[in-house]
């Protein structure tokens, strides 16, 4: 089963739970697995990184067409993340700002081998 960290906001605390994608939907809230076998809810807003092991996208002919945008991020927290975005922007809205401006509450950066979906409402400032 793969997992996802989750770095509540302010701190950087981590949590494992399984994968899922908390970044679409209108729920205010997803669960979170304790090791302890509990079972509690997080609100995303209070979420401020989610990263996960393994591939960005399931379909390797779309993610080979995408457009990459590198970006460096800092998160009001003082967590930095340095890597890019892959997106299907149209060709008029291709730049960084319109990705960063996007209205979903998340947006994904591959760092490594590591997907990281970072919350917009807590990032401090991002740069190309």
């Amino acid at each position: 089963m793969e997992t996802s960290t989750c770095s509540p906001a302010p701190r950087s605390t981590s949590r494992r739970r399984p994968r899922s994608n908390c970044s679409t939907g209108q729920e205010n809230f997803f669960p979170l697995s304790l090791p302890s076998g509990e079972v509690v809810f997080l609100a995303k807003a209070q979420v401020a990184a989610l990263a996960y092991q393994g591939p960005m996208s399931q379909d390797p002919e779309r993610e080979s067409a995408a457009l990459h945008i590198g970006l460096e991020v800092t998160m009001i927290g003082g967590d930095e993340y340095r890597g890019f975005a892959a997106t299907e922007l149209p060709p008029n809205r291709s730049r960084a700002s319109d990705y960063l401006n996007a209205p979903e509450r998340f947006f994904s950066l591959v760092v490594g081998e590591t997907t990281v979906c970072l919350n917009r409402s807590h990032v401090r400032a991002a740069r190309p």
